[in-house]
């Protein structure tokens, strides 16, 4: 995660103590489950919105969210003792955990505010003069005035705190009355969920009684159909004698009659020409009487061919691996098996589609990624999959299958009847690669997701799959991240999502999107009625771009999430999505983390948030938003029902803001998560609005 440049890190940092994604300390440090690796909070989410994989080079294990856990205080602690140095004030006797302190309390460099700002002085200076300022201070000089007045505010505050206090009290008493409602539906699940498994048991032994019948059966067929095979050529071949026979009779016929009518005749001109005619058009006859032949033999020798069982190849492959063969003996019988990891080339994919894929009737997922697969591996497998019905997801991501891989993989697309899912993400496949796979998209009728990031499909490779979208009505996934597609790749997913009735899910993001692009991209949204989730983060987006697509989303009925982080857009930008959430009725989750918004996009925001009824997570950190756009988000809470989780780390917001909001938050009861890490609230704001997580259990605060 990017901090703000407040201070800098002295001496050497332990390598260990670095984020692998953002390559800087920890921040809100936060391990995964399934390596113990650990991650800034910020960078894991983010990640995890694109992937379902843990990132880490050594692990690749599936991983979502709700699975990762909490570093111990004894790991933060070691972060947080990090040697330091004050940008401001050049101190170098520090450490990161104290330093917020040190810029709210200590630090005479740092620009504060009189301490009678709060009752209407303008002045603001560096620490060290502060000083000199009370002593002349008009206003700090009333403030003994005024004391006795703050004293009855706060009298009428505390009155206040106590009826919400009541008001907790009583909505806790609802709480456990509805979680003894809950436990007694648990209770009934359960039940329920013994009923189903024993409902599934009979359907397995229902199942394996059908398959018995069904092999019975396919033996009854294929022996009829052996003992038939000689009457039906017979029959066939008698007919077809007696056609040619009687076809080359009228051949001859008409070129003996077109040879008598041309010695004998000596008409005029004209009379000749309808000859020529009548001869071209007997022509025409004997060319169709020909092709009819040769259809007659082709059928006879389909029906001469022996009947042949599924095979990829009729000889065990040359190469061979013991320990891939052990490995493939032991797990045929299963329907998931895992290869990830195994360094396993080209020659040994020859030995999974020979003794793995051949005549297997019960694999449904194949797992290959990060292994040495190219182009002749992918060939093998692509032959493989052209006669296999049962595998519907085939993972080969993190490889080296370039082009030709990928044509020879669209072959088998266009041939598959079960395939589901087809993993191709993080190789080397560019534009003719993704025309193969466009081509395979417009006749398959399985496929419904398809991952093709972090490779060089580029733009004329996302032509040929927009093509094809146009045509396909299975696929509902389709994953582009970091293809260099540009704007026009955009301009032909634009056209593809008019037509388009079946696509829900669509990934962009890194892919050098610019204005032009997303405002094609948004006139298409104003028209489409499936896309669900669109994902546009890391692109050139800037104002015009958001306006194009808060128009869309004023007509929009469908999509329900939208990521637009780490752009370029402003406050004029996000003015115009504000508008457009007023009106909007679907969209559920919005990131604008890493952009160019300040106080007055802040304000269109908030604005928003109080008319808005669906949005459930707004992310805006690492924004320009200072103490005014807090206050137009705090007064929003106080009226949206809705939101669940705003991100507002690293903006610009003090203690004006966390009073904002900790005035909402006595009144929102809907809000279960607000992150406010580095932004400029002191120490004494932090424990108010921590006062108000103990109090509110579920409500959880980041400072």
């Amino acid at each position: 995660m990017t901090s703000k440049k407040k201070y800098e890190y002295t001496g050497t940092i332990d390598k260990n103590l670095l984020c692998e994604l953002c390559q800087e300390p920890f921040r809100e440090p936060i391990s995964t489950p399934c390596c113990n690796h650990v991650f800034c909070h910020q960078c894991i989410l983010e990640y995890l919105s694109q992937e379902s994989t843990c990132p880490a080079k050594s692990c690749h294990k599936s991983l979502c969210t709700d699975n990762l856990i909490l570093v111990p205080n004894n790991f933060i602690g070691i972060i947080d003792a990090l040697p330091v140095k004050c940008n401001f004030c050049g101190s170098t006797n520090l450490n990161r955990g104290i330093f917020d302190y040190h810029i709210n309390n200590d630090c005479p460099q740092v620009n504060i505010k009189c301490s009678a700002s709060d009752i209407k002085c303008t002045w603001e200076g560096k620490r060290d003069q502060l000083i000199n300022h009370l002593e002349i201070c008009v206003f700090h000089q009333l403030r003994s005035v005024l004391r006795e007045l703050i004293e009855n505010n706060q009298k009428q505050s505390s009155q206040i705190e106590q009826l919400v206090e009541q008001q907790n009290t009583q909505l806790k008493d609802i709480q456990k009355e509805n979680q003894q409602q809950c436990k007694l539906l648990e209770e009934q699940i359960e039940r329920f969920q013994i009923q189903y498994q024993n409902l599934q048991r009979e359907m397995t032994m229902l199942v394996e009684q059908q398959h018995k019948q069904l092999e019975q059966i396919q033996s009854e067929i294929q022996s009829n159909l052996q003992s038939e095979y000689g009457k039906q050529i017979k029959e066939i071949t008698t007919s077809f004698d007696q056609r040619l026979t009687e076809l080359s009779t009228t051949i001859n016929k008409i070129q003996k009659d077109n040879v008598t009518q041309c010695n004998q005749t000596k008409l005029a001109n004209e009379q000749c020409e309808k000859l020529d005619v009548e001869q071209q058009r007997q022509q025409v006859l004997i060319e169709a009487a020909h092709q009819e032949i040769l259809a007659l033999r082709g059928e006879i020798q389909t029906l001469k061919k022996p009947k042949t069982t599924t095979t990829i190849s009729s000889k065990p492959p040359i190469h061979r691996n013991q320990k891939l063969e052990q490995f493939i003996d032991r797990n045929k019988d299963k329907t998931e098996v895992d290869f990830i990891c195994e360094n396993l080339t080209d020659d040994d994919m020859d030995i999974v589609a020979y003794y793995f894929l051949q005549n297997n009737t019960t694999l449904t997922q194949l797992y290959l990624w990060n292994n040495q697969i190219g182009d002749k591996g992918a060939q093998a497998l692509g032959e493989a999959l052209q006669k296999n019905t049962t595998l519907t997801q085939i993972n080969l991501s993190d490889n080296g299958i370039g082009d030709e891989g990928a044509q020879a993989l669209g072959q088998a697309l266009q041939k598959s009847i079960t395939l589901t899912q087809l993993n191709l993400s993080k190789n080397q496949i560019e534009y003719k690669g993704g025309q193969a796979l466009g081509e395979a998209l417009q006749r398959n009728t399985t496929l419904t997701q398809l991952n093709l990031h972090n490779n060089q499909i580029g733009d004329k490779g996302t032509q040929a799959l927009g093509e094809a979208l146009q045509m396909n009505i299975t696929l509902t996934e389709l994953n582009l991240h970091n293809n260099q597609i540009g704007d026009k790749g955009a301009q032909a997913l634009s056209e593809t999502l008019e037509k388009n009735t079946t696509l829900t899910i669509l990934f962009l993001s890194n892919n050098q999107i610019g204005d032009k692009g997303t405002q094609v991209l948004g006139e298409a949204l104003q028209k489409n009625t499936a896309l669900t989730e669109l994902s546009l983060w890391n692109n050139k987006i800037g104002d015009k771009g958001a306006q194009a697509l808060g128009e869309a989303l004023q007509k929009n009925i469908a999509l329900t999430q939208l990521y637009l982080s780490d752009n370029r857009i402003g406050d004029k930008g996000v003015q115009a999505l504000g508008e457009a959430l007023q009106k909007n009725t679907s969209l559920t989750r919005l990131d604008l983390n890493q952009n160019q918004i300040g106080d007055k996009g802040t304000q269109a925001v908030g604005e928003a948030l109080q008319k808005n009824a669906t949005l459930i997570q707004f992310y805006l950190s690492d924004n320009q938003i200072g103490d005014k756009g807090a206050q137009d988000l705090g007064e929003a809470l106080q009226k949206n029902t809705t939101l669940t989780r705003l991100d507002l780390n690293q903006n610009q917001i003090g203690d004006k803001g966390a009073q904002a909001f900790d005035e909402a938050l006595q009144k929102n009861t809907t809000l279960t998560e607000l992150r406010l890490c580095e932004n400029q609230i002191r120490e004494k704001w932090k424990q108010n609005l921590r006062k108000i997580a103990d109090k509110n259990t579920w409500l959880h605060i980041s400072l």
